[in-house]
C-alpha cells in the first residue's frame, strides 16, 4: 500500500512541475512571438505576462490537485492553505512589513531631500519593490507619466 502512495505522490509532483513549466514557457513563447519587451511593471503588457508567470505555480497546484484527487482534494487543499496556524499578530506583522519599508523610504526621502534616501533605501527594500517605488517617486517629482 505504501508503494502506491509513494507512486501517487511522485506522479502528482511530476504533473505539478510539468504544468508549471508548460504555463511559463507558453507565456514566454507568446511574448517572444509578439516581440514583447520584458518588464516588471504591471502597467505594461510585458509586466502582465510577468505577473501571470509568477502565478503559474498556483494555477499548476490547483490543476494538478483536481486531476489527481478531484474536487475533494481541492477542498482539502484550500482548507489546509487557509488554516490559522499562528497567532493573528504574526499574520499582521507579515502583511505590514512591506508597508513599513515603504513608509520608511518616504520618511528618508523627505528628511534627506530625495537623493540620499534612494541610496539608503536600497539596503532595506527588495530590488523590484525599490525600482517600482523610485520610478513612481521620479514620475511624481517631474510630473511625467509613463
Amino acid at each position: 500500500m505504501q508503494a502506491i502512495g509513494k507512486q501517487k505522490e511522485k506522479s502528482s509532483l511530476f504533473l505539478f512541475v510539468l504544468i508549471s513549466y508548460a504555463q511559463i514557457w507558453f507565456l514566454y513563447g507568446i511574448a517572444k512571438l509578439l516581440d514583447m519587451p520584458f518588464s516588471m511593471d504591471p502597467r505594461q503588457l510585458g509586466g502582465l505576462f510577468y505577473l501571470f508567470g509568477a502565478a503559474a505555480p498556483l494555477f499548476a497546484t490547483i490543476v494538478a490537485t483536481v486531476i489527481i484527487t478531484g474536487k475533494e482534494g481541492l477542498n482539502q487543499l484550500f482548507r489546509r492553505s487557509f488554516a490559522w496556524r499562528f497567532s493573528p499578530i504574526w499574520y499582521l506583522i507579515a502583511v505590514f512589513i512591506p508597508l513599513q519599508f515603504a513608509i520608511l523610504k518616504h520618511i528618508m526621502s523627505f528628511l534627506c531631500g530625495g537623493g540620499q534616501a534612494a541610496a539608503i533605501a536600497t539596503v532595506f527594500l527588495p530590488r523590484p519593490l525599490f525600482k517600482l517605488q523610485t520610478k513612481s517617486h521620479r514620475e511624481s517629482d517631474h510630473g511625467t507619466n509613463m
